[in-house]
């Protein structure tokens, strides 16, 4: 996030001035009060210079001196609007005048008069208010271009934007046009590495390249939205896309800082469609927005809204609209994929995974679901959701003679840097007084690269209570083996990355006996995921990898008939009348 600063001037206040004062100080006005009983002046703010006048010298006798300071032609108007002679009630009135500021140079005033008389008549004060017009309506006209302004690039806001861009619109109804939104990548990081002060100067870097680019095409807006984030309304035309696109991206790679700076781009092409209908421009930008989320990855920097990715938007907003229904009816349900040993073939444990089941769609895919959960915060409601499910069916085999199993949890990223993570984990097993042996949770690799501080107080919380920690995926990112050293685990489930596709895969081979035998070494038993051939088993068995998941034993299935399977390998007859209990 950007922040604005300014440089402040510190003075020392020789008074503390009244709450009054401070107003006028600060206002284009000052008052002067006189009082009959006493017969003396007093002004407000004291020793003003609003006027060619010396304020200071002010007093009855020098009340002539002051129409020398009143434009001549407006002297008799003024005369006549300081005449109390035939006042007997208090009184408001006003005038417009015009008054020297300097010698020779006069601006207008609007100057307000109140009379206050006492019950018998008699004249106490008077009050008047002398306030610059001009200068007033110049802070109108300042405050105006700010409110149009981003205050941090000096570009138009978003406000702004929209009407000239509309205007633009109009104005050129047989043109093309199309919408170029554009961000810096790890923006955040710069932040936090450099500073806001140094975020804030790239900011006003790319404000001022982007006028620059921009000053060659005839037809175009553009605008400063918040952030990182900046706006170009101009011609469709590709070609001159793409040179705005270059000329911003070259002059950010020239900028004087060793940081990385690559910038993303989403483009979105207004139709007639959207002109008819005057969709708002903030949803036209919403769409390049949407291009960038869906299609852009750190290869590609530029990303089109096509139809393909409307339908994704319009799918993705359907599983928002229904998501806390579907909670809330029960519809996601939990599937157990088995983890066997790899020499018996016999199930040791399970993994636990969501399966949302639409009354109407059927099945809805994991990989439709669960990266929108992930996105908007729901999935640490579905975390939690599955979790409960869990403790729940395992407290049902506990209490029905069904050969309970470790289940392991996955615990989402986004749901690991919650306060309330480890609360919500006790309060759940201790609801159905599971023992703590049979829970498992499920990390993935890539979680331990952001914060292993944060992510090392939530282990070694859990791993107090007796739970076993797993990392998933490992050997998909890059910093495995530094988590490794750094975080202290239980279980690593290895990639399926690293499983040879055939014997014939011998560098692939070499890599997997490693990493099985640094694991015996670290004292850590082992998962290998996605098995999926006898050949692949085989040379598993043989280089000691004691525990397998995937598809050649058995796929994700129903709670029901991962019950039955466990019944027949302990010689049990499953009574499936005791699933609901």
């Amino acid at each position: 996030m950007d922040n604005n600063y300014a440089d402040f001037k510190e003075e020392k206040l020789e008074n503390v001035m009244s709450r009054e004062e401070l107003l006028l100080e600060h206002t284009h006005s000052f008052i002067v009060e006189y009082s009959f009983s006493k017969n003396t002046f007093e002004i407000f703010p004291e020793q003003n210079h609003y006027v060619n006048f010396d304020w200071k010298q002010l007093g009855p006798e020098r009340e002539k001196e002051f129409l020398k300071t009143v434009f001549k032609p407006d002297v008799e108007l003024y005369k006549h609007f300081i005449d109390l002679s035939d006042v007997t009630t208090s009184i408001r009135r006003s005038i417009n005048i015009r008054l020297y500021v300097v010698p020779h140079i006069y601006e207008w005033f609007r100057i307000t008069l109140l009379c206050y008389v006492n019950e018998a008549g008699e004249k106490e004060k008077t009050v008047m208010v002398f306030t610059n017009a001009e200068k007033e309506i110049e802070a109108i006209h300042e405050l105006k271009s700010l409110v149009k302004v981003d205050l941090l690039t000096q570009l138009p806001n978003i406000d702004t934007f929209s009407m000239q861009t509309w205007e633009l619109l109009k104005n050129h109804p047989d043109q093309q046009y199309a919408i170029v939104r554009m961000d810096m990548q790890k923006f955040r990081l710069l932040n936090q590495f450099y500073g806001t002060k140094e975020g804030d100067n790239v900011l006003r870097f790319v404000g001022v390249k982007l006028q620059e680019c921009m000053d060659s095409e005839e037809l175009y807006t553009y605008c400063h939205l918040s952030s990182d984030i900046f706006a170009v309304c101009m011609t469709n035309d590709m070609k001159s896309i793409n040179r705005v696109i270059k000329y911003i991206q070259d002059s950010m790679d020239q900028y004087p800082l060793d940081f990385e700076m690559n910038m993303s781009f989403g483009i979105y092409m207004i139709t007639e469609q959207d002109k008819i209908d005057r969709i708002p421009i903030v949803s036209l930008v919403d769409r390049a927005a949407i291009a960038q989320r869906v299609k852009n990855n750190y290869m590609n920097k530029i990303a089109i809204f096509d139809e393909s990715i409307a339908a994704k938007e319009y799918a993705e907003q359907n599983v928002i609209m229904e998501m806390n229904n579907a909670l809330g009816t029960n519809q996601f349900h939990i599937y157990l994929q088995p983890k066997t040993d790899a020499v018996t073939g016999k199930i040791v444990g399970s993994e636990a995974l969501v399966r949302w089941i639409h009354p109407t769609k059927g099945v809805i895919s994991p990989a439709d679901f669960v990266p929108i959960f992930e996105s908007n915060g729901f999935i640490s409601e579905v975390d939690y959701y599955v979790l409960d499910k869990t403790c729940a069916t395992i407290r049902r085999w506990l209490d029905n003679g069904i050969p309970a199993k470790p289940v392991s949890v996955n615990l989402s990223r986004a749901n690991l840097y919650s306060p309330r993570i480890l609360n919500d984990i006790m309060e759940c097993v201790q609801k159905y007084n599971v023992p703590h042996d049979l829970i498992e949770f499920e990390i993935t690799e890539s979680a331990f690269a952001v914060d292993n501080v944060h992510l090392n107080n939530l282990m070694t919380e859990l791993q107090k209570n007796n739970f076993r920690i797993l990392m998933d995926d490992f050997g998909s990112g890059y910093s495995s083996l530094n988590s490794l050293r750094e975080l202290t685990i239980d279980i690593l489930k290895i990639d399926i990355k690293f499983l040879p596709g055939n014997r014939d895969d011998k560098r692939a081979e070499i890599i997997l006996r490693s990493v099985i035998g640094m694991a015996e070494n670290l004292g850590l038993d082992v998962v290998m995921e996605g098995v999926e051939t006898q050949e692949q088993i085989e040379l598993l068995q043989e280089i000691g990898c004691k525990t397998i998941q995937g598809y050649l034993h058995y796929k994700p299935m129903p709670v029901e008939e991962y019950e039955r399977i466990v019944c027949e390998q302990a010689d049990l007859t499953y009574d499936g009348s005791k699933m609901n209990e």
